[in-house]
């Protein structure tokens, strides 16, 4: 799995990229971690080129949700592709989480 991020404007936006499952999501954890101890408290993941995702990336999700509401910071879902949206339907996380069409949507509505 590759990661990627950007800033736009007061959010970064992270680009989980190919399958997010147990044998890639300390590293994913580690630089979403990364990004909130940088003082960015306003994230969008955005899963346009992310095609799996496992329990382990359902729990770097719930932790990353729970670190930002504590500081007052949001996080956005956005780009959902079919599988993962039932994976988080199913899971019960579209309850917990903002869920946006595309990032910029996200943005425009955090």
């Amino acid at each position: 799995m590759e990661i990627r991020s950007e800033e736009k404007g007061t959010f970064t936006v992270i680009n989980p990229i190919g399958s997010l499952d147990f044998n890639n999501s300390t590293d994913f954890e580690k630089k979403v971690m990364s990004v909130i101890e940088a003082g960015n408290q306003n994230i969008i993941i955005d899963f346009a080129q992310l095609n799996f995702i496992s329990s382990a990336g359902l729990r770097v999700l719930l932790m990353t949700a729970k670190k930002l509401k504590s500081s007052g910071g949001k996080l956005g879902l956005a780009s959902l592709n079919e599988q993962i949206s039932e994976v988080l339907t199913i899971s019960g996380f579209t309850a917990i989480f903002a869920i946006f069409d595309t990032a910029d949507d996200a943005i425009a509505q955090l």
